[in-house]
């Protein structure tokens, strides 16, 4: 396989009725090119929306959670709201999450992000599914939203698919194209497996039976977790902050000895990036060099959980840069410029 971070599909490739790649672009770069292939498969989340012979694209919703500074306690609650929603409490790192609240009229891919008044709306609902709770703008640390696959009402109006959907263009005049909307993180590989199996009777290969429902995935072979977070604690709990080593087999499982061997070459690497979170400077380089981090927001908020409770501060932030600018060669200029839009993102 080849993985391409922040590159784009522009349009697709069709010569005699046939899908036979997509035309991209670079997002760092700008650079424009083609991607040829026997089949494509558009699992781009909504984001690209492919409508053939006349078939409208699939509508989407918006959608939202909501992390807040409140304490949750150890127990998840559940209540409905007036409008029929159903609406969740989670713990979640010491703090509470709430959601999850879906938009009742369709979004356009490009723009999924709730609007203030969106999420004021939510905070109503909340606050009225749950009587005693007085949640306040200001506690609300971080908005999670994105766009979810929906079926449109005969009324215009539109409700979330539950279930993951395989569409074929054959039969709409564009074969070679095939369209995944609805998946799941706790489907995704069940999905994955019938998107391969359909490929392979396509294209008329055959192939082995699929291994992945037993295959664990890198860094998922450890038989013990309680165990293993002991014996790193033997190993690495000297040197490093008492909650990070936990964290680190949680989040990389038995490859965590590699990000610390790597860690080992620095001792600041080996530190806090920030006051009451368990990430680690090494952490932002692992993410550069392995795991295809090309801007600051890749590395706090989708490598890493620097971000996840909220915006982790001011020096932590630009910690984060230095670590991530020194790898990726970034001048002052970018940095201000990367820690700007990360700033960007937390703001309701």
């Amino acid at each position: 396989a080849v993985l391409a971070n922040y590159v784009e599909v522009k349009e697709l490739i069709a010569e005699a009725g046939k899908i036979v790649g997509v035309h991209a672009s670079d997002r760092q770069s700008g650079r424009s090119f083609p991607i040829h292939a026997a089949i494509t498969v558009n699992a781009s989340g909504g984001r690209f929306r492919p409508q053939t012979a006349g078939k409208p694209p699939r509508a989407l919703l918006k959608a939202m959670n909501l992390v807040t500074s409140r304490d949750a306690g150890g127990e998840a609650l559940g209540g409905s709201s007036a409008s029929g929603r159903n609406f969740f409490l989670v713990p979640w790192r010491d703090h509470a999450v709430f959601g999850t609240w879906e938009s009742r009229t369709p979004c356009t891919p490009g723009d999924p992000a709730p609007s203030g008044q969106e999420v004021q709306d939510f905070l109503n609902e909340l606050n009225a599914a749950f009587p005693a709770l007085d949640l306040r703008r200001d506690e609300i640390t971080l908005v999670h939203r994105g766009a979810v696959p929906a079926d449109v009402n005969a009324d215009g109006s539109a409700r979330l698919t539950g279930d993951a959907r395989m569409e074929d263009h054959a039969a709409a005049g564009a074969d070679g194209l095939l369209t995944v909307t609805g998946t799941k993180y706790t489907t995704a590989r069940a999905v994955a497996e019938r998107v391969v199996d359909r490929l392979t009777q396509k294209s008329g290969r055959t192939v082995r039976a699929c291994e992945t429902a037993t295959t664990p995935l890198p860094g998922g072979d450890i038989g013990n977790l309680i165990a293993a977070i002991g014996e790193a604690r033997r190993l690495w709990d000297e040197r490093l902050p008492s909650d990070t080593v936990p964290h680190l087999v949680a989040a990389y499982g038995s490859r965590y000895g590699e990000v610390l061997t790597l860690g080992a070459t620095r001792r600041d690497w080996l530190e806090r990036v920030g006051d009451g979170s368990p990430v680690i400077g090494v952490e932002l380089v692992w993410a550069v060099r392995h795991e295809l981090a090309l801007t600051l927001e890749d590395a706090v908020l989708r490598r890493t959980p620097l971000g996840a409770l909220g915006y982790p501060g001011d020096a932590a932030v630009r910690r984060a840069a230095d670590i991530v600018g020194t790898e990726l060669r970034w001048d002052e200029a970018r940095k201000r410029q990367e820690i700007e839009q990360l700033q960007a993102f937390y703001k309701l």
